[in-house]
């Protein structure tokens, strides 16, 4: 009984490993997307665009727009 309880302890924490990993790549993907859009309102700034055209292109809102300038 102890070895059986003890191979489905492994598995479950073989499983909650995989799960992690997912959750993390999929987390790290949407701050990736989120700097990087970032990096563009801000080139956009420094180019001179107007903060009303940034945002239509982008699609930022005016709290990402300052967020971004930080």
């Amino acid at each position: 009984m102890c070895k059986a309880f003890d191979d489905l302890m492994k598995e479950e924490r073989r499983e909650g490993r995989k799960e992690g990993k997912r959750v993390g790549k999929r987390e790290g993907k949407k701050e990736g997307k989120r700097e990087e859009k970032f990096r563009i309102i801000r080139k956009m700034a420094k180019e001179g665009l107007e903060e009303g055209l940034i945002c239509r292109i982008t699609g930022c809102t005016k709290e990402e727009l300052a967020a971004a300038g930080r």
